[in-house]
């Protein structure tokens, strides 16, 4: 994560995968230092199958991980201007720029047991208007979604292996979510929102006038 003239951008960087693989490390250096005080005591532990597959069963769930994520995220930036609140996203395969009310919908996908080794993997889906839903792993920064100021859906599992499927019902029109995401905003925010003629996508401003009309009766 770099900071540059009021933006924020956030790719892969060498120190971005240390901080997100911080338990393989930790695991390494636990069962090392087990085996060497083994070692030169005398013991046999070195030697045990049950030592080294106790290992792979708390390291491979991390290194899966750790080679999803970079495989998601190898080419993905996302660049967020901390002014204008835009933001602006670009992988192998798109390159897109939306504001942050834009954001419809956010769930955050992280493990159902607290204390195992890979607790701290995780991704985001962002779901943005007439767009594929962003997928924003750990990898690139720990709870990247705070920096955006927004809330987000919990979904737990054992193991969070990137799932790229839609999962926030799609028989919910965008304008209905936008409604929704909207419903708590002042009339002269909803107002900019709904005479905007380039910030805002077609179904965001009708939501905005919907809302005005609804709170001006």
């Amino acid at each position: 994560m770099n900071n540059v003239d009021n933006k924020i951008i956030f790719r892969i960087t060498p120190r971005s995968v240390l901080d997100g693989a911080q338990g393989i490390l930790w695991v390494i250096l636990i069962f090392s230092a087990i085996l060497l005080y083994d070692y030169y005591n005398g013991g046999r532990a070195y030697t045990s199958p049950f030592l080294f597959i106790f290992a792979s069963i708390l390291l491979l769930p991390q290194v899966a991980l750790t080679f999803d994520y970079l495989m998601m995220n190898w080419s993905t930036s996302l660049v967020f201007d901390t002014l204008t609140e835009q933001i602006t996203f670009s992988d192998s395969s798109r390159s897109f720029s939306f504001h942050n009310s834009e954001i419809i919908g956010s769930e955050r996908i992280h493990t159902n047991i607290n204390r195992v080794p890979w607790s701290s993997y995780h991704f985001y889906k962002l779901y943005v208007a007439n767009q594929d839903p962003i997928i924003l792993t750990s990898l690139l920064k720990n709870d990247l979604i705070l920096e955006f100021g927004i809330s987000w859906d919990d979904k737990l599992t054992f193991i969070p292996i990137v799932d790229k499927s839609s999962t926030i019902e799609e028989e919910v029109s965008l304008v209905d979510r936008f409604v929704k995401k909207y419903s708590d905003f002042e009339l002269d925010k909803l107002t900019l929102i709904a005479d905007d003629q380039s910030r805002y996508c077609h179904e965001a401003k009708v939501a905005a006038r919907l809302l005005l009309k609804q709170k001006s009766e």
